[in-house]
């Protein structure tokens, strides 16, 4: 009895051992402490805070760097804040307009920060200071600018615009001495060719006072071919490009643009329009006259005998033009334009060169009318670059090119000398064309360019 009393009271538990447990060993869903939640909000607290800080330094010192750079003047290249969005043109316009600031001193004396006004001022403010650097240039640079654009346009050879069909634009490089320098609005008045009929002086054609005429003596016989080369064997042996020649101040020493001196006490005698006007059929070529003609030009002085040869070969020359010359009708094609504009450059040229060494002893008053009303201009020229091929769009600059320099020929007076031997070089040494001066015949001029 006793023994199921002490098992009983093994088994069956009192009131009250349950709690005990319980709270001895508590289940792990009850709630942490409050010292605990304190502790972890401080350390979430010190890591934001901590992390803000860093970003806060690095940015200052970021800004710190950035204005250094600009305030030592290297601005960033970026027109404004959007300037991602540029396309590649106008990021390419952008690098070139500070790339001429960087060159022209500009970025040096305005660091200014990028972000200092709107975009619309700083493009504003970039135009007026190129604006005003590039007058100072042309201001300071005179005929430089001509010399430049002239190089370009002779390397090139064909690259030439035109203003309408009466108009083409020849630079002007080089003018005769009476004429003065010119301002800074002549860098578009170079490229018209009318602007340069009103710039160059005319020779006087119709003299007040009239010469007594010389007696007229043998002419003698032409110097030979031999004799004039040996005068000009500087140029004719080492001719100069026409690179070379914008580099130089002697360009008057060229075989296309070199003329002779009269010796001491000569005096040639005066032309006979009746000579030049005869319209004798039985005269020869103007070739053979030309060719005469250019021995003469290549001697360095001219002694009595030469100057009386030399009024001889121009009255024949024009003689004989007049007799052989053709009424021809309206031509459309450019090789045509530039066939007949050549030899006419050719033709006035040689005759212009006469009136300039001779000057009233031509008695050109008396003819000089009919002879250059004589050529026949009568070609329809297309605009230029519009034809697909390359020969003819060569043809058609050329030949608006030989017309606008055929108008200040019949003026009297040469085009300036780097445009005379740039049409001599495109006619006789350019591998394009396809017109008369092509022929073996005018070796002897291409050999004085150093075509060969």
């Amino acid at each position: 009895m006793r023994e199921f009393e002490d098992s009983s009271m093994l088994s069956i538990p009192y009131v009250g051992q349950d709690t005990l447990i319980r709270s001895a060993h508590p289940t792990q869903h009850s709630r942490p402490s409050r010292p605990r939640l304190q502790n972890l909000s401080l350390r979430i607290f010190l890591a934001t805070t901590i992390s803000m800080a860093a970003v806060l330094v690095s940015l200052s010192i970021c800004r710190a760097l950035r204005s250094r750079d600009q305030g030592s003047g290297a601005t960033r290249r970026r027109l404004a804040e959007g300037g991602d969005g540029m396309d590649e043109d106008e990021a390419s316009i952008v690098e070139g307009c500070l790339e001429l600031e960087e060159e022209m001193g500009i970025l040096g004396e305005r660091a200014v920060s990028i972000s200092e006004g709107d975009s619309s001022s700083r493009i504003a403010e970039l135009v007026s200071m190129l604006s005003a650097a590039a007058k100072e240039s042309v201001m300071q640079g005179g005929l430089g600018a001509d010399l430049q654009l002239h190089e370009q346009n002779l390397e090139g050879q064909s690259s030439l615009e035109s203003r309408g069909d009466e108009q083409a634009s020849v630079p002007a490089p080089s003018l005769p001495a009476s004429v003065g320098r010119r301002g800074p609005s002549s860098g578009i008045s170079a490229l018209d060719p009318d602007s340069w009929m009103d710039e160059i002086p005319s020779i006087n054609l119709y003299p007040e006072v009239q010469e007594s005429d010389m007696p007229a003596g043998d002419a003698g016989e032409l110097p030979s071919t031999e004799e004039a080369s040996a005068s000009h064997a500087s140029n004719s042996e080492r001719p100069m490009g026409l690179r070379d020649l914008l580099r130089s101040t002697d360009i008057q020493r060229h075989p296309y643009a070199h003329l002779p001196v009269l010796e001491e006490g000569v005096v040639p005698r005066n032309a006979r329009a009746s000579t030049i006007l005869s319209r004798r059929t039985r005269l020869g070529r103007p070739y053979s006259h030309l060719l005469k003609l250019r021995a003469l030009y290549a001697k360095e002085t001219l002694n009595q005998k030469d100057a009386d040869l030399l009024v001889k070969e121009v009255e024949l020359l024009v003689a004989s033009y007049l007799a052989k010359r053709k009424i021809e009708r309206r031509r459309e094609y450019p090789v045509l334009a530039v066939d007949a504009f050549g030899y006419y450059v050719m033709i006035l040229d040689s005759v212009v060169c006469a009136i300039q060494l001779l000057g009233a002893r031509m008695q050109a008053h008396l003819w000089w009318d009919t002879f250059t009303e004589s050529f026949n201009m009568n070609f329809s020229l297309p605009a230029p670059g519009s034809r697909g091929k390359e020969l003819t769009n060569f043809h058609i600059d050329l030949a608006r090119r030989l017309r606008a320099a055929i108008k200040i020929y019949k003026r009297g007076v040469r085009p300036p000398l780097l445009e005379v031997i740039a049409l001599k070089r495109l006619l006789f040494c350019s591998p394009f064309g396809r017109h008369r001066l092509k022929h073996p015949k005018w070796d002897p001029w291409r050999k004085d360019g150093g075509c060969f």
